[in-house]
């Protein structure tokens, strides 16, 4: 009976930590869709008119592969003339674009952040978030 009792205490536990991810999850997709919503207004404003100095190109909506993050690359040679590796780019919030590198590029962090709650699964879930 204790193990019976231990067994019910653990699959509660899993399923609360599961709805927590499932809450989680559902908070990095909107927080996505959102992201998303403001790079698709950027590309049409960057139609109108295009200025030889925009820091970066917005690119469609993608799922963080590595063809995705070669794109990043090609935009930060280009842009800025030396080339930079994208960890130092995702952490370091002191360079001039770092704000809007973070508008356009959300869905490395996403899958980041995901990977992490996964691990965690358990209540130390929020620190994960920002």
């Amino acid at each position: 009976e204790k193990e019976q009792r231990a067994w019910q205490k653990a699959e509660e536990e899993s399923r609360k930590a599961a709805a927590i991810l499932r809450q989680e999850v559902e908070k990095l997709r909107e927080e996505r869709q959102d992201l998303d919503r403001q790079v698709s207004n950027q590309e049409r404003q960057s139609r109108r008119h295009h200025s030889r100095t925009s820091t970066l190109q917005p690119r469609p909506p993608d799922s963080g592969s590595s063809a995705h993050r070669s794109t990043v690359m090609e935009v930060d040679l280009r842009t800025e003339g030396k080339p930079q590796m994208e960890e130092k780019e995702l952490e370091d919030s002191s360079s001039g674009s770092s704000n809007e590198y973070y508008e356009q590029e959300p869905p490395a962090h996403i899958k980041q952040r995901l990977a992490s709650l996964q691990q965690a699964a358990r209540f130390s879930v929020r620190q994960d978030l920002r």
